[in-house]
């Protein structure tokens, strides 16, 4: 995996030198981010006398400067950036066979890295489940936390150590076979020795009895609330009651009520509330702080058949106006039915209703006869009655 980001390093590194639309910075970005990091780790092996941790970061150091210098060469000589006379040509084929050879052999080692490093998550994975599932079986309720897995280096024959925190239920404990248990369990899952270390704690029920005093508290606040507001007003409708307690009981108990509210006359005046919130403090002992959300209730109607209508031949004007551009757009619809006197036209000429639609239209986008007509149509059609449609244009020029 890093050598394929020491790879494409070195493409970014050889196009930023050829290009001059590339900033130059970039070369010095990627060789940083291919090198740097990998040689701190080399000064860090060897300032712990670590031999694992300064083989494999100057393992990693010498492929990525191996592939960027083979694959900085290819590019330039793709690029048209070869040696001229023949002693040259001799030399850099010998250099880059050298570097095409030592950059697979330096892989090599990388992908058996790579191998052993998604066996070993994998592997962790299974002894991360086995130890939480036998647990389980071991103890009811009990929880594991903060598992670590600590492989030994290749080719050891050492134990592989496992480490966790056990959490158990109060005056719980686990027995030295219960443990031994665990570890041929982990044994049979890693095909090896293990060597377990387990910090066992006992959980108090603290945590319980405070979740149950809440718990007790919060109903009281809800009786209480909900006989102070309908002693008030037997109508007024409660949506939710929540109350929010401190960790320190010194603090406030916050207390959210959601009323609904129907019209514009409010349930509740502000003298009721500040009541209310006394009354909750002297049931609990404690003082609060008390918000009353009023909801507007929605009432749903039926559509008139005015209503319905509107909205058909809004729809149609959408969906039509949309096919002639995306910059037209529609201003205003006027919608008004069409009276007529008794001698003024003939019952074939006679419209049910009157339209009128502003139209915003680019000067570029032509509104032709034919286009009102199948509009006109389009509207009668789905509203069923006779329509005399007018269409107001305004021009408007891109600047």
């Amino acid at each position: 995996m890093d050598l394929f980001i020491a790879l494409a390093v070195s493409v970014i590194g050889v196009l930023a030198i050829r290009y001059k639309g590339i900033s130059q910075t970039a070369t010095g970005v990627a060789i940083s981010i291919a090198l740097l990091p990998v040689l701190c780790v080399v000064g860090i092996g060897a300032g712990f006398g670590s031999w694992d941790i300064l083989k494999g970061s100057m393992l990693l150091f010498l492929a990525n400067t191996g592939a960027i210098v083979f694959v900085g060469a290819t590019l330039m000589y793709v690029m048209g950036i070869r040696p001229k006379n023949t002693k040259e040509k001799e030399g850099f084929k010998k250099k880059y066979i050298i570097s095409l050879v030592l950059l697979v052999l330096l892989a090599i080692p990388l992908t058996f890295h790579l191998h052993v490093s998604i066996k070993q998550e994998k592997l962790k994975k299974q002894i991360v489940n086995t130890l939480e599932q036998k647990m389980g079986d071991i103890a009811e309720g009990a929880s594991v936390r903060d598992t670590k897995v600590l492989f030994p280096p290749s080719f050891s024959k050492e134990e592989i150590e496992i480490s966790a925190i056990v959490f158990l239920p109060q005056t719980m404990s686990i027995a030295n076979s219960d443990q031994q248990a665990l570890i041929d369990a982990l044994s049979k899952v890693t095909d090896t020795s293990i060597d377990l270390e387990l910090n066992m704690f006992n959980m108090l029920s603290v945590k319980q009895d405070n979740d149950e005093k809440r718990e007790s508290q919060r109903m009281r606040i809800e009786q209480s609330v909900n006989e102070q507001i309908h002693s008030i007003d037997g109508d007024i409708v409660i949506n939710s009651i929540y109350a929010t307690f401190p960790e320190d009981d010194n603090e406030e108990v916050e207390v959210f009520v959601k009323v609904q509210q129907l019209g514009d006359r409010v349930p509740l005046t502000f003298d009721q509330k500040q009541d209310i919130n006394k009354i909750i403090e002297e049931t609990l002992q404690l003082s609060s702080d008390l918000t009353i959300e009023f909801v507007p209730a929605t009432i749903l109607e039926q559509e008139s058949d005015d209503v319905k209508l509107q909205q058909k031949i809004e729809n149609v004007l959408e969906q039509d106006i949309a096919t002639l551009s995306q910059e037209v757009s529609r201003i205003s619809t006027t919608i008004s039915a069409v009276e007529y006197d008794k001698n003024d036209v003939t019952e074939d000429e006679k419209k049910d209703i009157k339209i009128v639609v502003v139209l915003f239209v680019p000067e570029q986008v032509e509104i032709t006869q034919e286009y009102k007509d199948q509009l006109l149509d389009h509207i009668q059609e789905e509203i069923d009655k006779k329509v005399d449609l007018t269409l107001q244009i305004i021009n408007f020029k891109d600047m």
